[in-house]
């Protein structure tokens, strides 16, 4: 369970494909349904590139792949191929250039790495001779790891929330439109250190917004992922015993608008 900064991937303008320029904003957009595809490129002995560039220097240690089709595809930075990223988190190799992947959607931890630019390198895919998909790209850096405790699985509240439009018919049935639908996470922790406390105070008073995932892996990942900000009240202040050393509370965090 984390926080990191939220998504540098932040614009359109920041993207080139070399293929299917129209869909290219999908990748941008957080809604899962939407893709962008390759056009032309179905063929697992074609190569399709997809570049993320920055207008300054920036940390990256977090790359997150959202349901895409990726089986033979490589990642590097700052515009050479062999500039791959290390990766730190448990997977089906140790640096970003991948052969043989079946996971659909990825949260890679790899080593804080400086860049320009992040590209993306993608031959073969899941389902041979396919046009290659992905949904969304977030690339990030670390802000606080929840270290010093999790919640208990009655205190870890995840929900997706739908906005919509619910018409309630004379015969009794309903007409549903459904506009769109945003995430949100309500958490309790219980017994954290004074020192993780202020952790997460400095959270809260940044008021940035924050990319939070509760379940951080590259294999079977459940995708609780979202842009956030920390709504409410700050709420550890409390002492969780008369001790008054460790501390308890709670905290709301609401998926932003794009």
């Amino acid at each position: 369970m984390e926080f990191a900064k939220a998504n540098y991937f932040d614009t359109t303008t920041a993207l080139a494909v070399d293929s299917n320029t129209l869909q290219a904003e999908n990748i941008l957009n957080r809604d899962r349904t939407k893709q962008w595809s390759s056009d032309g490129y179905n063929n697992d002995a074609t190569t399709t590139t997809l570049t993320i560039s920055f207008d300054e220097t920036l940390t990256i240690s977090r790359i997150v792949l959202i349901e895409q089709n990726w089986k033979d595809f490589t990642i590097f930075y700052n515009g050479t191929t062999a500039s791959t990223f290390n990766i730190t988190s448990t997977g089906s190799t140790s640096t970003t250039d991948f052969s043989s992947n079946s996971e659909t959607s990825m949260y890679i931890k790899v080593d804080a790495q400086a860049c320009t630019s992040v590209s993306f390198d993608i031959t073969g895919t899941q389902v041979a001779d396919s046009e290659k998909a992905i949904a969304h790209i977030a690339l990030s850096d670390l802000e606080l790891a929840f270290t010093d405790r999790f919640p208990s699985a009655p205190d870890y509240k995840p929900m997706l929330i739908p906005k919509e439009i619910v018409h309630r018919l004379s015969n009794g049935g309903v007409k549903v439109n459904r506009l769109d639908e945003k995430y949100r996470c309500q958490i309790k922790l219980n017994d954290i250190s004074t020192s993780f406390r202020d952790s997460l105070l400095g959270i809260y008073r940044n008021q940035n917004e924050l990319l939070f995932t509760a379940f951080e892996t590259m294999t079977g990942w459940d995708e609780v992922f979202f842009q956030c900000r920390w709504v409410g009240n700050f709420d550890f202040l409390k002492f969780s015993d008369n001790v008054g050393i460790r501390h308890k509370g709670k905290m709301d965090l609401r998926e932003v608008a794009l």
